[in-house]
C-alpha cells in the first residue's frame, strides 16, 4: 500500500487491536480503550434531570435541545445521520503535533486521519 498523506504529513492510523482495560489516572479509576479509532462510531446519550436532552456520536457529531425534537439546537435525526454530521456539528480540533524529528497533523474524531 502506498503511503497516504494529508498535505505534507503522512496519515497515521492506530496500531494494534481494540482492547479495553481498567486503569488509574491521577488516582481516578478510568476505562481505557486502546486503538479506539478502529471502532465504528457508536451512539451515546447524556441524561439530564431537567428538560434538556443531548445525543452524540463517538466521532464528535451531536444533537441537543429542550423538551422535544421541535426545540432542537441541531437537527433531531436518526443516529446514522448524526454520525454522518461530524464535520457540521460538534467539536472541531486540529493539532500540529511535534514528534521526534517531524511535525504531524492530528485531527481527533476525523475520518480524514484514517489510512
Amino acid at each position: 500500500m502506498k503511503e497516504l498523506s494529508l498535505g505534507n504529513n503522512p496519515v497515521q492510523s492506530g496500531a494494534g487491536k481494540v482492547e479495553g482495560q481498567q486503569v488509574s489516572l491521577d488516582g481516578e479509576d478510568c476505562y481505557r480503550i486502546a486503538s479506539s479509532d478502529k471502532l465504528r462510531p457508536f451512539f451515546l446519550s447524556i441524561v439530564s434531570g431537567a428538560d434538556h436532552w443531548m445525543f452524540f456520536s463517538s466521532n464528535g457529531a451531536l444533537t441537543a435541545g429542550r423538551r422535544n425534537p421541535d426545540l432542537a439546537l441541531f437537527p433531531y435525526v436518526t443516529d446514522d445521520k448524526i454520525h454522518d454530521a461530524a464535520d457540521n456539528t460538534g467539536p472541531k480540533t486540529i493539532f500540529i503535533v511535534q514528534t521526534v524529528g517531524q511535525e504531524q497533523l492530528w485531527e481527533p474524531f476525523s475520518e480524514r486521519g484514517r489510512a
